[in-house]
Order: C-alpha cells, then structure tokens, then sequence
C-alpha cells in the first residue's frame, strides 16, 4: 500500500508544484500589471499604490503587503520543492 502511495506521489507531485508555480506566477503577473495600469478597482492596488509613483516603486508595491509577499514566497518555493521532491 505505501509504494503505491509513493509512486503515486512521485508521478502527480511535480505537476502539480509546477501547476501551482504557474497559478502563482500568474496572480503575481496580474498584479503588478495592475499596478502599472492604475487599476485602483482591486482593493491591494488602492491600499499599495498611487499614480505619483515612479515605475521602481510601482513595481515594489507588490511587496509591500503582505498579500503579495505570501504569494510571491509561495511562487519561488514551489518550484524548488517539485523539483527536488
């Protein structure tokens, strides 16, 4: 029973963290093109940004919750988790 686990596991858990990798890449994307296009309808780019600032610190808002610092730890650590295992 457990080997069975195992390669199960072992042929879905690195599609998977690659499929998370994405979904997360994605979000982050989506956020700091909101950032750059003054999309103030999402509450994050209300709170974090404003249209006086210069493009560097535009960008860095999306670190600058904790929102984002979540998604974006989780986006660089799921990937090295799929690929070493």
């Amino acid at each position: 029973m457990d080997s069975d686990f195992a390669r199960t596991a072992g042929r879905y858990g690195a599609p998977a963290g690659m499929a998370g990798f994405a979904a997360i890449s994605a979000a982050a994307f989506a956020l700091v093109w909101s950032v750059f296009a003054n999309d103030f309808s999402i509450t994050y780019i209300m709170e974090h940004s404003n249209r006086a600032l210069p493009a560097a610190y535009k960008f860095s808002a999306l670190w600058s919750g904790q929102e984002a610092r979540w998604c974006c730890g989780r986006g660089c650590w799921r990937p090295t988790v799929s690929f070493y295992g």
